[in-house]
């Protein structure tokens, strides 16, 4: 998603390489950025994102982010045998 998008409008289901949420709790300020390593699948992810604060990652949703796409283009098919392994940025937990 270009820089700047804010609200569940504007980001759900965007690609992006990052995507975050902040607000005020208790009058003190708080926030979390989820960042999505270059080399994970789909990367730049699309995000599940809710105005009540739910965000997260998910590169299996194309078909719901987008009614263009056909169903089932969010599918993750993995070789009998094979992992798949997804990445946090340097310097993350």
């Amino acid at each position: 998603m270009p820089a700047g998008q804010t609200g569940e409008k504007e980001t759900w289901g965007k690609p992006a390489k990052w995507c975050d949420e902040s607000g005020m709790i208790d009058g003190k300020p708080y926030g979390v950025a989820i960042l999505d390593h270059p080399n994970n699948p789909r990367h730049p992810s699309t995000w599940h994102v809710r105005a009540y604060g739910l965000i997260a990652a998910n590169i299996f949703g194309l078909h719901d982010f987008d009614k263009t796409k056909p169903k089932g283009s969010g599918d993750f098919v993995m070789e009998a045998g094979k992992t798949v392994t997804f990445q946090v940025p340097r310097g993350a937990p």
